[in-house]
């Protein structure tokens, strides 16, 4: 190969962007994990939790296409919530839904997968910081 071509293939794969990069916008199912739990009550009381003692999924799996998130709970019982709204705000995507009589909203940064969900019932919220991964 010529010195000419080959100094002109490497600017163009330079200027490319990585093909390893995640890109969290619905387009493909990914993987979120929650990892920084919060549970609070009525009169402001809250509590570190972990997934399993929160009755959260270890591991999310998120497939806007088909509308849904599901994950399987510590006891083997499966979670799966419907997703009702999907928004997009700049460089995060808004998922909305109501699983029973909880209500719940998960954030997720399009481009660096990072993770918030909110979750309220009677008298009880839950807040989760969490990372996603392509999986």
């Amino acid at each position: 190969m010529n010195r000419s071509v080959m100094i002109a293939t490497l600017f163009a794969a330079l200027a490319a962007p990585p093909s390893f990069a995640a890109n969290y916008d619905g387009t493909h199912p990914f993987v979120c994990a929650p990892i920084d739990i919060l549970s609070c009550g009525a009169g402001g009381r809250c509590t570190r939790e972990t997934a399993a003692s929160a009755d959260l999924p270890q591991f999310l799996k998120i497939d806007v296409g088909q509308n849904q998130i599901s994950g399987t709970r510590a006891n083997g019982e499966t979670l799966k919530a419907t997703i009702d709204k999907v928004q997009h705000v700049e460089d995060r995507m808004m998922l909305q839904g109501i699983d029973g009589k909880i209500m719940w909203s998960v954030l997720i940064g399009a481009d660096s997968g990072d993770m918030t969900l909110t979750a309220g019932g009677d008298k009880v919220g839950f807040v989760a910081f969490g990372a996603c991964t392509q999986g």
